[in-house]
């Protein structure tokens, strides 16, 4: 019957320390949208998330979402460099296998950060804004070029040397390079 009772003492004393609801005087949920977390174009007043603590951001607007875009086809663009590089110096033997595939293993991190940042991202745009910016189509262009890339990453480490080439034609050379060619002209870059 003690343990009953210290049990519900405790659990009435977790409730009050943390705040146990949103009462008249809760404070609302913070928003990632303070003059340290953002920045904000002049030109439509819209909120351009910095998101690098991890906390979900909403993109609000055309030219802020268009911009996300273009930031994020960017860091993929280095991301396909960087496997490019390592993928030649492999090919050519100038690195080893087991320098490789520690190299691929840190691009494919740089890769999941990416994907993780992304997945925090909400849009917020109207019908008509969506179609303006042409959202369909970059969206589907960017997790195209996306999901080449990552797929590379992922099979690379796994895969024999020749493996490793009929992988990087199809993935890389093939779909990658169109993919985001078509991101590229999309976005208007």
């Amino acid at each position: 019957m003690k343990i009953r009772y210290i049990g519900m003492i405790l659990l009435i004393m977790l409730l009050v320390a943390t705040g146990c609801g949103n009462g008249k005087n809760a404070q609302p949920a913070a928003t990632n949208t303070n003059a340290h977390d953002a920045t904000v174009n002049n030109n439509t007043k819209h909120v351009v998330p910095v998101n690098s603590d991890n906390a979900n951001v909403t993109i609000i607007g055309t030219d802020s979402f268009l911009k996300t875009y273009k930031n994020w086809a960017g860091r993929l663009e280095e991301i396909a460099q960087k496997t490019n590089e390592q993928y030649g110096e492999l090919i050519n033997n100038k690195t080893t296998t087991d320098k490789f595939l520690n190299n691929i293993t840190q691009i494919y991190a740089e890769m999941e950060s990416l994907k993780n940042n992304n997945l925090l991202t909400d849009f917020n745009l109207t019908t008509s804004e969506k179609k303006n910016a042409n959202y369909d189509q970059i969206t589907k262009d960017y997790a195209h070029a996306s999901k080449d890339l990552n797929d590379f990453l992922y099979y690379a480490p796994h895969l024999k040397k020749e493996e490793l080439q009929a992988k990087y034609d199809i993935l890389i050379k093939n779909k990658y390079n169109n993919d985001i060619v078509t991101l590229n002209k999309d976005l208007k870059i």
